[in-house]
């Protein structure tokens, strides 16, 4: 039976090939595995020809062989029966499903690069919002991509860094770590960084300081404080200064500067090479006196002159210049031209002698130099009348004395001060006199001369530190620094320890010295402050030169006045009950 079958099989094939009747199938085809499948006549459809005539065929046989990536094979088969040997005819397409290139770079978008600036951007890197927390792509049904990625970290400073974040996706369909180990991966590259940043940050150093040269010509050593960054968010950052005379290039630029202004920046850098800056001056003033000689016993005879021109001498005088005086003053530091006065004032070069300077005349020989600096020595001009001139014989001083009282109360409270110890120094034979106690709790001098000056002398009797402690220091220092701008001109006064009518660090180590015992308030220069009841100061920046202009210790006796009263501050005292400090605005702050 087989055997027959297989013949006529045999037949019906030879029979189709004679016959002019044939079944024609499209040709196999390649597609990707992302077309749409729902419709296979895209790629052909079979048919019949037969004597030229051409019927398509409809119906098929389609048989699927594809996995889970969407890759393999679609079999379509068409049959018919001949017409001349009524034999069944088939035949085939194949359409293969391929996913080379069905994925790739095109289909994805890798995340841009970005730059966090806060306080805190380690804590944003863990939020970051789309499209820069990962990447994104088209699917299709023959992909299936995986993501990964690896950082690799630079760390520029400790506020400034550059994550290099390398994103890889790899399509598991078509990677093969075998056969084809670098097909099916996809890299991009997102640059990310972090800079720890506040944009209210401020810098913070002292504006303006003096410093004294005073043992040193060509300047002085400087002890400044660290200029210092606020910040609240606690940002990392580095101080630099660009003082040429600094010890150390960071926050501190203490150091050895020369005579004369300084000015430098404090720069703050922070973040990635982002920067603030405060500017600073340093003035070292030289205050190195000169060294005054006075010739001693020098005596001149008057020169006389005949105003009237009858040969009689009427009167007689003699001019005589500072410099004819000196004796070999000099000067420490080189360099310095001397001028030399009868007084503090440089232009006061020459005095006049007349008759009524007849005798011994003390004078004061002022030295001053280049800088202003100043020192005096004393001697004694004797004046004689040898050429025998008609009626010079000298002036007649009164012989007349006075009581005299000076009233002390405190320049805060208003409260009368009678614990301290007040004596005159006569200032032309510099003899020392004692007060006492009056009925009303005054100072009381007996039978001083009238026409002279007096130097007033104030000490203490018990605990005198009394009243100053290291809250003194504090606010001193923030006077300086210009941290809290003083408004009392008082307090300004007790500032001034060293009295050089300048706020500077060694008014601040002169008191921190103070309270650890190694000198006494009494050994200051003015342990008290006298300030004449009636004076006003007319300006705060104005208050140490207008003092120290104003000679409140030195008393002329006047027969118009024998009573005087003083307000006292109390050297080193800047906080009496606690008046409160009114601040001044930092550099770089906000409103």
């Amino acid at each position: 039976m087989k055997l027959l079958i297989s013949i006529f099989l045999l037949l019906g094939i030879q029979s189709q090939l004679l016959a002019d009747f044939k079944l024609v199938c499209p040709p196999d085809i390649t597609i990707s595995c992302t077309e749409d499948l729902s419709d296979h006549s895209r790629w052909g459809k079979a048919y019949t020809e037969e004597n030229g005539h051409i019927t398509y065929q409809h119906d098929c046989k389609v048989v699927y062989t594809i996995d889970e990536c969407g890759v393999g094979t679609i079999m379509r088969t068409w049959g018919v029966m001949s017409p001349e040997t009524f034999l069944w005819v088939t035949c085939s397409q194949w359409i293969t499903l391929s996913n080379a290139n069905a994925f790739g770079y095109r289909d994805i978008s890798f995340p841009p690069s970005i730059t966090i600036e806060s306080c805190n951007p380690q804590d944003s890197l863990k939020r970051l919002p789309r499209p820069y927390d990962r990447p994104s792509w088209k699917t299709n049904k023959c992909a299936k991509p995986m993501l990964n990625y690896t950082d690799q970290v630079y760390k520029i400073s400790d506020g400034c860094v550059k994550i290099e974040r390398t994103w890889k996706i790899l399509d598991w369909c078509v990677y093969d770590p075998f056969d084809n180990p670098g097909r099916g991966i996809f890299v991009g590259t997102q640059i990310i960084k972090l800079i720890t940043k506040d944009d209210s940050a401020s810098i913070y150093c002292l504006k303006d300081t003096i410093v004294i040269a005073d043992k040193e010509c060509n300047g002085a050593a400087v002890i400044l404080p660290p200029a210092i960054l606020h910040s609240p968010c606690n940002m990392p950052y580095i101080i630099r200064n660009t003082s040429p005379y600094a010890t150390d290039s960071l926050a501190d630029a203490s150091g050895f500067y020369p005579v004369g202004t300084t000015k430098f920046y404090f720069i703050a850098e922070y973040a990635c090479g982002s920067e603030i800056k405060c500017e600073m001056t340093v003035t070292v003033q030289s205050k190195i006196p000169p060294t005054p000689y006075c010739l001693t016993g020098v005596i001149v005879d008057l020169m006389p002159i005949d105003d009237e021109l009858d040969g009689i001498p009427d009167r007689g005088m003699v001019e005589i210049w500072a410099s004819d005086l000196n004796k070999g003053s000099f000067h420490k530091c080189p360099g310095q031209k001397l001028r030399f006065s009868f007084s503090n004032d440089p232009s006061d070069t020459h005095k006049i002698f007349t008759c009524d300077e007849l005798g011994d005349n003390e004078v004061e020989i002022w030295v001053t130099d280049s800088l202003g600096n100043q020192d005096f020595c004393k001697t004694v001009v004797t004046i004689q009348n040898n050429t025998g001139i008609p009626n010079c014989k000298g002036k007649t001083l009164q012989d007349k004395k006075l009581d005299f009282a000076l009233a002390l109360h405190d320049a805060w409270t208003g409260k009368s001060l009678q614990s301290l110890q007040l004596q005159l120094e006569n200032m032309t034979d510099h003899v020392m006199v004692n007060s006492k106690t009056n009925l009303s709790g005054e100072y009381a001098f007996s039978q001083l001369q009238v026409g002279e000056s007096f130097k007033t002398h104030v000490g203490v009797k018990i605990n005198d530190l009394a009243g100053i402690d290291k809250n003194d220091v504090t606010r001193l220092k923030d006077i300086i620094t210009g941290k809290y701008k003083e408004v009392d001109p008082f307090r300004i006064l007790a500032a001034d320890i060293n009295s050089d009518a300048q706020l500077t660090n060694e008014d601040v180590i002169l008191l921190e010295n103070l309270l650890l015992g190694k000198i006494r308030h009494s050994e200051l220069s003015v342990p008290y402050i006298l300030i004449p009841e009636n004076f006003q100061f007319s300006e705060l920046n104005k208050v140490l030169s207008e003092y120290s202009a104003l000679k409140s210790n030195i008393i002329q006796m006047d027969e118009l006045q024998t009573r005087q009263q003083f307000k006292v501050v109390k050297t080193g005292d800047l906080n009496p009950f606690g008046v409160t400090r009114t601040k001044q605005k930092i550099i770089g702050e906000t409103n």
